[in-house]
């Protein structure tokens, strides 16, 4: 019974350390975002896929947690567009502790900072 209950330990850590363990979709997060000027429109794209849609009501923008970065672009009239790229916080769970850097890419499912700020420029007149 140990010795089975080891293996499993062991075949579960050598699988998460091999990187072949799947990164499940992630949930629906929520970001406040502030946006100046207010009249601006935001879309939120994940791997180049638009996931989200700025809701100047209640000034937060849906997406899902990720692995990877997401980008927030963002335009209005008189205003240079502004591209802002946010990346999930870093894991803190035990397999993010062994995993510690195997380059850019955060190997455990994270989730995006709660608030993001974006000040757009004024365009040249």
């Amino acid at each position: 019974m140990k010795t089975r209950y080891l293996a499993g330990v062991v075949g579960i850590i050598s699988a998460a350390l091999a990187g072949c363990s799947a990164v499940p979709d992630g949930t629906p997060q929520e970001i406040g975002l502030s946006v100046t000027p207010e009249m601006a429109k935001c879309d939120a794209y994940q791997h180049g896929n638009l996931v989200g849609t700025y809701d100047a009501n209640r000034k937060t923008i849906a997406l899902r947690s990720s692995r990877g970065s997401a980008d927030i672009v963002c335009s209005a009239p008189g205003y240079k567009d502004i591209r802002v790229s946010i990346v999930p916080d870093e894991g803190t769970g035990f397999f993010s502790a062994i995993i510690a850097d195997f380059g850019p890419i955060n190997y455990s499912r994270s989730a995006y900072r709660k608030s993001v700020q974006v000040a757009m420029e004024r365009a040249p007149a």
